[in-house]
């Protein structure tokens, strides 16, 4: 080999280093040739994990079974699908950006379909559900009574009322229920014991620490009902109230004002005035959380008490036509419209979606991630969080008019009534593996 086919040799490969060493560094840093126009680009990745397994497709090309980690993925946006047999498809559109790794998950995987079928009501002329969606009862008309008989979720004995009831409550353990129609409550046992007939304005709310106490409002009053004594004791003066714990709130409206006030179900408590506001303002009837509803403008206000300071802080939620709160370690849900909201984890309000029809019905399955809703026409379960991608995961549309009776989230079971066919319920399950 001659010395200058050697000097040429040598001179073409240090030119070959030169040119390929940039474009390996350039390739294996995260970089892409997208056309003389661009040039490189960075590239980003995307890593998904969900349960179960499935496999993973991005843009309708499989990538692999979860946990997936794609990479190099030019900076633009991408349909990205879950799908495994016997479960809907999970779809999610994503925007990669370059020098970005997305994380996404654990998504939580449907099964293909709801379950529906028909709750046994044995020819009830019409159904009855306590305020708190945990019981159904079914009734039927016998001469001048009304015989009543729970039938979710256990089956239980008849019971006779004098009265059509049109609300029912309970007690913790369902063993005291109030019957109320028309500014009378009768309250009854299931264990064999006379009636006994209240006044009050509106079906009684029960004491969540004891199954014999019920309170109500009856003559601009908060009353204690003992259920057990038989009797009776006025608290304070209300235009409404919300029993939270061992605590009644209650709001006192005057002609410009509204006081809010706070006491101790029991012992020599009395009322104590820690908030005024201007305007007429009515307690929302949540378990486990306060709230006021301003009932000209819709506006919704949180309440939260220090028991040192006693003073109470607001969160004020914007116009809300109906609230879910069950309880304060859920985040609030609120529609307003067709807006339906939460608070996210920093307390700030957050709008969650802008539906077509309005929400009747929202309840977390997760909270801040998976979300039952209900309009007057379709079951939706949807994802909501960022990490699980928004996507709606199960969808079931009914031909007629819908309503909620019950729901157990840990039976993954939710009973509806069919509008048109007031006599039927239908036991709507799902499940999540």
């Amino acid at each position: 080999m001659s010395r200058n086919f050697r000097r040429f040799y040598s001179a073409f490969a240090i030119l070959i280093f030169c040119i390929s060493a940039p474009i390996v560094i350039i390739w294996t840093s995260g970089w892409r040739w997208t056309g003389w126009h661009s040039g490189f680009s960075a590239t980003g990745a995307v890593y998904i994990t969900s349960s179960p397994r499935a496999t993973v497709l991005l843009n309708g090309q499989p990538q692999g079974q979860t946990p997936q980690h794609i990479t190099h993925l030019l900076p633009g946006v991408y349909t990205v699908e879950l799908q495994r047999s016997g479960y809907s498809v999970w779809r999610h559109t994503i925007r990669v950006a370059g020098k970005v790794a997305q994380v996404i998950g654990p998504v939580q995987l449907f099964p293909a379909s709801f379950s529906v079928n028909d709750l046994p009501l044995s020819e009830a002329q019409t159904v009855l559900a306590t305020s708190d969606h945990q019981s159904i009862f079914r009734i039927l008309v016998h001469d001048t009574t009304w015989q009543v008989a729970e039938v979710w979720p256990t089956s239980g004995a008849l019971l006779t009322l004098q009265h059509q009831p049109t609300a029912v409550s309970g007690s913790n353990n369902q063993q005291n229920l109030a019957f109320w129609q028309s500014g009378q409550a009768t309250i009854i046992t299931k264990q064999p014991s006379d009636p006994w007939i209240v006044d009050v304005d509106d079906v009684p709310v029960w004491d969540t620490s004891s199954s014999s106490v019920c309170y109500g409002l009856s003559a601009g009053h908060v009353v204690r009902f003992d259920t057990l004594q038989r009797t009776t004791t006025v608290l304070g003066e209300a235009t409404s109230f919300v029993l939270d714990g061992d605590v009644v709130w209650a709001t006192i409206s005057t002609a410009t004002t509204t006081n809010v006030t706070r006491q101790q179900t029991f012992g020599q408590d009395t009322a104590t005035t820690v908030l005024q506001r201007d305007g007429s303002w009515l307690f929302l009837p949540l378990a486990g959380a306060v709230a006021i509803h301003n009932t000209v403008d819709q506006t919704t206000i949180t309440l939260q008490y220090d028991a040192i300071t006693h003073r109470a802080t607001t969160t004020t939620l914007g116009a809300a036509d109906s609230v879910w709160w069950p309880d304060t370690h859920q985040p609030p849900l609120w529609i307003s419209g067709a807006d339906l909201s939460t608070i996210n984890q920093k307390g700030v309000p957050q709008l969650i979606d802008r539906f077509a029809a309005p929400t009747l019905f929202a309840q977390w399955i997760d909270p801040q991630n998976i979300l039952l809703t209900i309009d007057d026409h379709t079951v939706h379960i949807q994802s909501v969080s960022d990490q699980q991608g928004r996507s709606t995961l199960l969808e079931r549309t009914f031909d007629e008019h819908i309503q909620i009776l019950g729901i157990d989230l840990n039976q993954q079971q939710l009973l509806i009534r069919l509008i048109g066919q007031p006599d039927r319920v239908v036991v709507v399950s799902w499940r999540v593996s």
